[in-house]
């Protein structure tokens, strides 16, 4: 596939070379855009840029990266989150505008590859198929659907390398090739450090390998291009540890260096078997790398890196833009090739889906978490919102949520962090339903701050599971709450004595479909050895029973044995109103039982 830099074709008909470069990106960006939404290529690390993105757009503020629980984060660079928050502002909150950012820098880095290919040896064929043996490389088809850096990296060390590689293989620095170069290095580092060095370095020791005495490596260097450059890359860093203090940067250090210096032995093997799939591209640029020296009297060795896989090459070296030199070895390319490619890669990929579509951690219809955002879906108002504490499910609500409700993911956290108490108080600020979801976490769970957060200064008034998963639905705190002076105690047979102190509720003026909030404050007369539970009843003038709530103190978290004597135990509790409740005046009745 490879051979001596010959006549480039971009100089011919750079027209034409850029439209099929451009119809190579858009086939890409079609063959892959049905499975962009599939929760199926679900990836754990995807959350935390869906996570950050979404509060970016909830909050306004664009700068702080957070994870889910509002805990600033800086283990990776701002540029990643904010292609995601991009996407979020041109096509709504979802799965698939997670993930467009990572599938448009695969489609483009497709194209470019083919136009970095034209560039280095001077030939369609050989392009052609480089674009097209790079699109199936399973690694590239897996980071072009995963809301991750990685393609996007890939997109701008190969759009820096085709920039130098414009400066190697030109007489002049051409303002183009060095804004390409040194941009694509900028955006490289600003994108996850100092992997945005290496297309330089690269071009850099192949031209000092270079014989011809014509090919000099201080060409790459510019001054100017080279300041300009230094914002883009270092001005999140330096913003950053501004605004944020040095902390900001050990943190990156610590996930950037400290984590690989530390690395496990398996994990290395990990990444090992993951960097596999390139070595059918190596095998064959290995391959053709010996048979050109083998053919040629002079044969120079080069070294390109275009992302997750690097081609190694031989090329002879050019003598100048106009007049190509040395003899060309490329192996001839079928027509045929990149058609029979994209059917083995479709087949392929419409394989690996209907596998993990079964799985039921990615959601199957009318089950599990799914189940939980249909019931959702039945009785949510627009103004609603879903807490979600199933932070690995985070896919399920962004791909099938047929409410676009906002979503707040959250870990499983005790105490919580201020920032989550400030959000979750601004979502309780207006009337409304909260509707929380957690996964594989009992009720009143001692490590889920955020159900106790809700238990205490919300009213629950359902809670149901659905499989392995638990929809939990709040009231939000009404104002101008009818409080009436309550002196009534409780007592039994063993003595334990419990009064209840003050009442307050409402909206005391309802519609069918509602919902009644109660907020009781009880205290312990003296130490309680058993466990009791409030409940609701509400009774029509006949004495009929149409709704009722039983819930144990605070959610749960503060059952009552734990009440000290004299404590007051604020406790909230909510009552949802049938939908077919006729008008008239309902008695709503509090009280205790024993459990």
């Amino acid at each position: 596939m490879a051979g001596g830099v010959g006549a480039n074709p971009m100089n011919q008909d750079r027209t034409h070379a850029l439209l099929l470069a451009a119809a190579l990106a858009a086939g890409y960006l079609v063959l892959l855009a049905p499975l962009a939404g599939q929760p199926a290529r679900w990836r754990g690390d995807e959350r935390f840029y869906a996570d950050a993105a979404v509060q970016m757009r909830q909050s306004g503020d664009g700068f702080a990266i957070r994870y889910g629980d509002g805990t600033l984060r800086f283990r990776k660079p701002v540029l990643s989150y904010w292609a995601v928050l991009a996407s979020y502002r041109l096509f709504g909150i979802g799965l698939a505008a997670t993930r467009w950012p990572a599938l448009a820098a695969g489609g483009l880095t497709v194209g470019l590859i083919y136009l970095v290919g034209l560039r280095f040896y001077g030939r369609r064929g050989p392009a052609l198929a480089g674009a097209s043996l790079f699109a199936m490389l399973a690694l590239v088809y897996k980071l072009s659907l995963r809301a991750t850096p990685d393609m996007l990296q890939t997109l701008f060390l190969t759009l820096s390398g085709y920039g130098f590689l414009g400066l190697a293989l030109s007489a002049r620095q051409r303002p183009l090739a060095l804004a390409l170069g040194y941009g694509g290095a900028a955006l490289g580092i600003a994108n996850k450090w100092l992997t945005g060095l290496l297309p330089p370095l690269c071009v850099w020791i192949w031209l000092r390998g270079a014989r011809d005495r014509s090919a000099r490596p201080g060409g790459l260097f510019s001054w100017p291009a080279f300041l300009l450059s230094l914002p883009v890359a270092g001005g999140w860093y330096l913003l950053a540890s501004w605004r944020y203090g040095a902390a900001t940067g050990f943190e990156f250090l610590g996930d950037q260096v400290g984590e690989r210096l530390n690395l496990n032995p398996l994990h290395a093997l990990g990444f090992a078997v993951r960097y596999l799939a390139a070595l059918p591209v190596l095998a064959l640029a290995g391959a053709q790398l010996m048979r050109t020296i083998r053919r040629s009297s002079w044969g120079t060795v080069g070294s390109l890196s275009t992302g997750p896989a690097s081609e190694i090459q031989a090329a002879d070296p050019p003598q100048s833009q106009e007049k190509p030199t040395g003899k060309r070895h490329a192996a001839s390319v079928s027509p045929a090739l990149p058609a029979v490619l994209v059917i083995a890669f479709a087949l392929w990929g419409g394989y690996a889906l209907a596998v993990t579509s079964t799985d039921p951690r990615y959601g199957q219809p009318g089950a599990g978490y799914r189940a939980a955002l249909d019931a959702i879906a039945q009785q949510a108002r627009p103004e609603d919102v879903i807490v979600t504490i199933a932070p690995y499910h985070y896919h399920i609500p962004m791909a099938y949520d047929r409410t676009r409700l906002p979503i707040y993911g959250y870990a499983q956290e005790e105490p919580l962090h201020a920032e989550t108490s400030r959000v979750l108080s601004r979502l309780l600020g207006q009337p409304r339903n909260v509707w929380l979801i957690t996964g594989g976490i009992q009720p009143a769970d001692p490590s889920n701050g955020v159900e106790r957060w809700l238990a205490t200064h919300a009213y629950e008034v359902s809670d149901q599971w659905y499989d392995d998963f638990r929809l939990v639905r709040f009231l939000s705190p009404l104002a101008g709450m009818t409080t009436v002076a309550a002196a009534s105690e409780f007592g039994d047979a063993q003595g334990d004595r419990i009064a209840l102190v003050d009442v307050a509720w409402g909206p005391t003026v309802n519609t069918a479909g509602g919902g009644v909030r109660v907020a009781a404050v009880w205290t312990a007369l003296q130490p309680v050895r058993a466990e009791y539970v409030p409940f609701l009843h509400l009774l029509d003038a006949s004495g009929q029973l149409w709704a009722q709530r039983d819930l144990r103190s605070v959610g749960g978290y503060r059952p009552t044995t734990t009440w000290a004597p004299g404590e007051p135990i604020e406790d909230h509790m909510g009552l949802a109103l049938p939908d077919d409740l006729s008008p008239g005046e309902y008695e709503l009745v509090l009280g205790l039982y024993a459990a």
